[in-house]
């Protein structure tokens, strides 16, 4: 696993993601103890498109999560962001802007992904590197999405945070789902046009809202 570092006072090739401020991607994690969600620390990687282990890892979870779960949800983008990452691999120059960032609970030994402990997938078009970027694809763990008393809470939003400390500006098309769109709004996303499913994010509230702020 090579991981990309954004914090340019750090060495590009930290073995971790490592963002400004000091930010840390964290998610709710159930304690056997107090039956509640606590806050837990996570690492968010970026998918080293050369390494066979890391493609290998991303096809195990296309492979396990597309099967329905015990409460009705599946992944629906998991098999789609795979291809993406494997036609990459290959040399396809259709995907040479493709970026696969995955959030997991694993803490070291990221040359060996460990597919088990993958929470979430991003595919991301790298339009202006570090700057804008396209979600072609976003894809909770199936196991701890919609459902109720999961072992983790909040890991599409704790991924989608992570993409907001990675790039400025971020656009997306939704499924037309209402909770899917929920979940962009949360995240301090704007459809526009209202009801055409194209959403837009951005650091700057005025460059987004489309006003000069000079």
């Amino acid at each position: 696993m090579r991981v990309e570092n954004i914090n340019p006072n750090i060495n590009f090739n930290a073995n971790v993601l490592r963002f400004k401020n000091d930010f840390v991607p964290k998610v709710g994690h159930l304690s056997k103890i107090t039956g509640k969600y606590e806050q837990s620390s996570v690492n968010c990687l970026l998918i080293d498109d050369s390494s066979e282990a890391d493609i290998t890892a991303l096809y195990n979870i296309a492979r396990d999560w597309q099967y329905v779960n015990s409460q009705g949800h599946n992944a629906n983008f998991i098999t789609n962001i795979y291809y993406y990452a494997l036609k990459k691999s290959q040399g396809s120059s259709f995907y040479d802007k493709v970026k696969t960032y995955v959030l997991t609970s694993q803490t070291d030994n990221f040359e060996n992904l460990d597919g088990q402990k993958i929470l979430a997938v991003a595919s991301v078009e790298d339009s202006i590197p570090n700057i804008a970027g396209h979600i072609s694809y976003i894809q909770g763990n199936p196991d701890y999405t919609y459902v109720k008393g999961s072992l983790y809470a909040g890991v599409g939003t704790s991924l989608m945070k992570c993409l907001q400390k990675v790039y400025n500006h971020i656009t997306l098309k939704s499924e037309k789902s209402y909770s899917v769109k929920q979940f962009y709004r949360k995240n301090n996303f704007i459809e526009e046009p209202k009801n055409s499913c194209n959403f837009k994010w951005s650091n700057d509230i005025f460059s987004i809202l489309g006003i000069n702020s000079k």
